[in-house]
């Protein structure tokens, strides 16, 4: 996948990374840098790195690997940027994206900085602390915009290490991120600062205890810098956590309350979902923007992308099908549809091919087909489907259901662009047609978040996008 690789910081993170890139054959050669060289030392002898260098030139390396305390990925960057041949790519693993982006992107270098953070550790740290696989079935947020062909070669860089890419906007990871793990050592610092001055109570530490001390043995600068640079949201984290804690305690003080507080609690049982197959369903009428904006959703997080419209349009247009042909692939950020190895997304894309699609999704028997070809296309990996009935009748049980829709006017504009020969009238018929079918019509599910998709493609795919990471982490 690369020639040369060059870590920069060869802790618990970085170390852990340099073992599954040499494990996995990611790259012919692995360097490495530590400012602490004792580090340095112990990664050599851990067969970590290959070699140990200097950071003053690294215009040989196509890939670069900043892992170190967040207010240091800048001073790092600024250090090795002017030195960085074009083609070279930079990734950071840390935990604030905003601050890091931020203070990058005004650093000028030949390289392409791509920022990531993989959702991995343990509280310990340094070379003796890394781990082989650290990063299999973990999430990994990649906070770029961008879909060139250097972030497709990172995101499958990170599947080779076992792990999930996500990609979100920075200042999201952000905020959801200072809940989710800022907040909770936020919490652990703070109890087991509550106790120190008793030598008693350490003597008779509990499990629930336990887990807060070793969250606490986590390194103080890298924790310290996180706080720091992602202040605003932890401030806001703990301002959350604090009228919770006071609830509680008002209801403890009471003696009242307290069974509802702790029974509502239990009962939302915050869990890791990335241990079971997600479904992404979305609906709609024709020209809402379903398939843009799946595609780009299925992008972002890493998914298969199913369009069910375009099976109906494929069994419409080729005679004879043999649906063990059809494949959707992704190349470059673009799905299309392939049978028997060519792309005939152009084929099957006309107004006509709709309305034949349409006229054929009545026949329940042609349903059934294509719903057994989408379940054996998904398979046992996570998916966004689109179509008309995805979340009400073909994935009822979807993680998250959402249906797109827009005016008229400006569905009919849009299908324009596609095909000349649609018209308003065509639109309206179909929309009529997909309604009242008696073969799962066009409905929003019950549980389906409904979203007016008028507004700008780059707009909606934002606010879809915050839906569907909230849902998800």
């Amino acid at each position: 996948m690369f020639e040369k690789v060059f870590i920069i910081g060869l802790g618990l993170i970085g170390g852990s990374i340099a073992y599954d890139i040499k494990d996995r054959g990611l790259a012919k050669m692995v360097a490495g840098y530590d400012i602490n060289n004792s580090n340095l030392s112990v990664a050599k002898s851990l067969g970590l790195i290959n070699t140990a260098l200097p950071i003053e030139d690294l215009s040989d390396f196509d890939l670069i690997i900043i892992s170190v305390p967040v207010g240091d990925i800048p001073k790092i960057y600024k250090k090795i940027a002017s030195s960085l041949s074009e083609g070279t790519i930079v990734i950071d693993t840390g935990s604030v994206k905003k601050f890091v982006l931020d203070a990058v992107s005004k650093i000028k270098s030949k390289a392409f900085f791509i920022p990531c953070h993989p959702i991995a550790g343990i509280e310990n740290n340094g070379p003796h602390a890394a781990l082989r696989g650290l990063f299999n079935n973990k999430n990994v947020i990649i906070t770029t915009d961008d879909r060139g062909s250097d972030v497709e070669k990172i995101i499958k860089f990170w599947k080779s290490l076992g792990s999930y890419p996500v990609l979100m906007d920075a200042t999201e990871h952000d905020k959801i991120i200072a809940v989710m793990s800022h907040l909770p050592h936020v919490i652990a610092y703070s109890l087991v600062d509550s106790t120190i001055e008793d030598a008693e109570i350490p003597k008779f530490m509990g499990g629930g205890m336990a887990d807060f001390t070793r969250i606490a043995c986590s390194s103080p600068k890298m924790w310290r810098d996180i706080f720091v640079y992602n202040k605003e949201y932890v401030l806001f984290a703990i301002d959350k956590y604090e009228k919770s804690l006071c609830k509680l305690k008002t209801r403890i003080k009471k003696g009242t309350g307290i069974m509802e507080f702790l029974s509502r609690v239990q009962s939302a049982k915050l869990s890791h979902k990335r241990d079971r197959q997600l479904i992404i369903a979305v609906d709609g009428p024709s020209g809402a923007g379903k398939s843009s904006v799946s595609r780009e959703i299925a992008n972002r997080l890493g998914f298969l992308y199913i369009d069910s419209g375009a099976l109906y349009r494929t069994k419409a247009c080729i005679v004879d099908l043999d649906i063990k042909k059809l494949a959707f692939e992704n190349y470059n950020g673009k799905w299309n549809l392939f049978y028997n190895g060519k792309n005939i997304d152009n084929l099957i894309r006309s107004e006509a091919a709709g309305k034949s699609a349409s006229d054929m999704a009545k026949n329940t028997k042609v349903r059934n087909e294509i719903n057994e070809l989408i379940y054996r296309m998904v398979g046992n990996d996570s998916a966004v489907v689109e179509g008309r009935d995805m979340g009400t009748k073909v994935f009822p049980n979807a993680v998250l259901k959402l249906f797109l829709d827009a005016p008229i006017d400006v569905r009919a504009k849009r299908r324009k662009k596609d095909d000349c020969n649609a018209t308003k009238e065509q639109m309206e018929n179909r929309d009529i047609q997909d309604t009242e079918r008696s073969a799962a019509p066009l409905v929003p599910a019950k549980d389906a978040v409904y979203i007016d998709t008028s507004a700008s493609y780059k707009s909606v795919v934002k606010m879809i996008n915050s839906i569907v990471v909230r849902t998800i982490h």
